[in-house]
């Protein structure tokens, strides 16, 4: 069985793997100047600094499409997503919508979205607790985190 904890770039968390298990980012877009940018770890952080600097007008970011978890849930058998606080995003909200129709076509699949009511270095507490909670389950069933 494949898992995978999905986060939103709100957790800050850019790795392949959170304790051995497999993880996606999925990026939040983050608006200057009417220029979009994708906060994902190829983000221009110099050029997008330096726009930030020049900027007269309020900035803003937009959640992740549905499209965007949608594609994210490929191939896992399990996913646990955990947002940013649905209070500062709709992030929640659209991985929620993502879930349900990924499960119209795949029912099979388990999809867990979790509001975390946080932000940043806490969600990404979480996603490592999670990690941890999968491998001690994975660990009592046999095999190995990529394929429990």
């Amino acid at each position: 069985m494949i898992v995978k904890i999905i986060t939103d770039s709100g957790a800050n968390s850019f790795e392949p793997l959170i304790g051995g298990v497999p993880h996606r980012s999925v990026p939040l877009t983050l608006i200057v100047n009417g220029q979009s940018w994708s906060d994902d770890p190829q983000l221009d952080l110099a050029n997008f600094q330096q726009a930030l600097k020049n900027t007269k007008t309020a900035t803003s970011s937009a959640c992740p499409s549905v499209g965007a978890w949608l594609q994210s849930f490929a191939g896992a058998d399990q996913v646990y997503v955990l947002t940013i606080t649905s209070a500062l995003s709709g992030s929640y909200n659209s991985a929620v919508q993502a879930a349900k129709l990924y499960l119209a076509d795949h029912p099979e699949t388990k999809i867990h979205v979790f509001d975390t009511k946080s932000a940043g270095p806490q969600v990404r507490l979480l996603a490592s607790q999670l990690a941890i909670l999968i491998n001690h389950q994975q660990s009592r069933c046999g095999g190995s985190p990529m394929d429990y």
